[in-house]
Formats: structure tokens, sequence, C-alpha cells
């Protein structure tokens, strides 16, 4: 008797062993250990099954993903073997337009200049906005004012 109860632990041991990688928590396979050992030395518990006292683990699906993937339609696309042409250099672009080949001087005198009109156009622009306001309203029937109501 004594023989078959220490064959029957280390069934169990090695059940427990077997099953602590396999995803189930070691914590809960040491408790589901202790519940065995509880039912073994209770006579009326001793033959049943001791399932019901443990947690139930579902399989976890990792492979399902939540959002579906995004299909992108690639017959409309015209496959073209070359790339685009490289965009210009910032000296490149000053070559182009013949400031490269200027003076420190001259192209201070040019920002100076530049700065002078868009200064100009600025001015302008506020002065209309000031003229606006001193614009008569057109006439029109006026509208009547609501009396409020004595409450």
């Amino acid at each position: 008797m004594q023989l078959q109860e220490e064959t029957a632990g280390v069934a169990q041991n090695l059940a427990l062993i077997v099953a602590t990688p396999q995803g189930c928590g070691g914590g809960f396979a040491v408790e589901a250990y202790g519940l065995c050992r509880l039912t073994v030395v209770d006579p009326e518990l001793a033959n049943e099954s001791w399932d019901r006292f443990l947690p139930d683990f579902g399989k976890k699906t990792l492979s399902h993903r939540r959002v579906p993937h995004k299909v992108s339609d690639k017959s409309k696309k015209v496959y073209t073997p070359f790339p685009p042409a490289p965009e210009k250099s910032k000296v490149d672009k000053q070559i182009e337009s013949g400031e490269y080949f200027l003076g420190k001087e001259a192209k201070a005198r040019a920002v100076a200049q530049e700065r002078v009109e868009s200064q100009k156009q600025k001015k302008e622009e506020k002065l209309q906005k000031r003229e606006r306001e001193y614009v008569a309203p057109e006439e029109g029937e006026k509208k009547k004012k609501r009396k409020k109501s004595e409450a």
C-alpha cells in the first residue's frame, strides 16, 4: 500500500515537471499538486478527479491577427524601370540662376532688395486693411430691434 502511494507521488511529480514548461505557470502546478495531495488524504475524494478544483487554461492562439491585412491594388501602378531624376542641389540651383557667381556684396545687396520689396508689399496690405475700416457700410433697410418681454 505504501509503495503504491509513493509511485503515485512520483507520477504526479513527473506530470508537474512536464506541464510546467508547456505554458502553465509553475505556481499553478504546485497548487495543483497540493490539491492532489489533499484529495488523496481524504478517503471520499481519493478516487474522484480533482480537475474541478484547478483553473482551466485555454490555449493561446498568437497566430490570429486582430486587424486584417491591407491589400493594395498593384495593377494600377505602371512599372517604370528607371528611378525618378534626382532633385537639384542648392549649388546647382544657384548656378542656374547666376547667383553662384556673384560676390558676397552683390548677394547681400540682392537679399536687402528682396527684404525692402517684401516690406513695401506688407505696408500696402496693412494700409488697405486700415482704409477698409473707414468705408461706410451700404445703406439698406434697418433691422428692427426686438423689445425684451417683461417677465
